[in-house]
């Protein structure tokens, strides 16, 4: 098993939430190329898998993740290399992580604007149980290992329609 601080390094410079959830011990895991000595890496966190260090032919064909993630143009050009025509380039967008970033009165405002058929709620245990039911909302609570650690760990809202 590799400790996360010995690929750290791999991946300095490299400021994404999810990246820092796995060397912080939140959650994920890594596949690197050599236990011992690695100089690159794989962090897989569900759908996402980083690639860093030393762009890594056998590393790319052992992807963990659907969506590929590359540190440079180097990793990039090599995973299009190995993956050819299974490759499909998108963007990523992340959010800012200035904690001012958000109009709180205008956030308010939004919640207080609702119609009284929408009711805002924090994900519970029931909501997490429930979000982990649908394709497209199990994301949102799938890398905690249970309702109690994302109460523990998590933050989520949700928009309740008629209930």
């Amino acid at each position: 098993m590799v400790n996360p601080n010995d690929i750290k390094h791999l991946f300095d410079n490299w400021d994404d939430g999810l990246i820092l959830s796995y060397l912080q011990g939140h959650m994920g895991y890594v596949v690197v190329d050599d236990e011992k000595f690695p100089k690159s890496a794989q962090i897989v966190l569900g759908d996402f898998c980083f690639f860093a260090g030393i762009p890594n032919k056998e590393l790319i064909k052992k992807a963990a993740a659907e969506i590929i993630i590359p540190q440079n143009e180097a990793w990039s050009k090599e995973i299009e290399n190995v993956l050819k025509d299974r490759v499909k380039k998108n963007y990523r967008y992340k959010i800012k992580k200035d904690i001012n970033i958000f109009d709180r009165e205008k956030l308010i405002l939004f919640v207080n604007s609702l119609d009284k058929k929408f009711t805002l709620k924090r994900i519970d245990k029931k909501l997490y149980e429930k979000a982990l039911k649908s394709d497209w909302s199990k994301d949102l609570c799938s890398q905690f290992s249970d309702s109690e650690d994302y109460e523990k760990r998590g933050l989520g809202f949700v928009i309740l329609y008629n209930s």
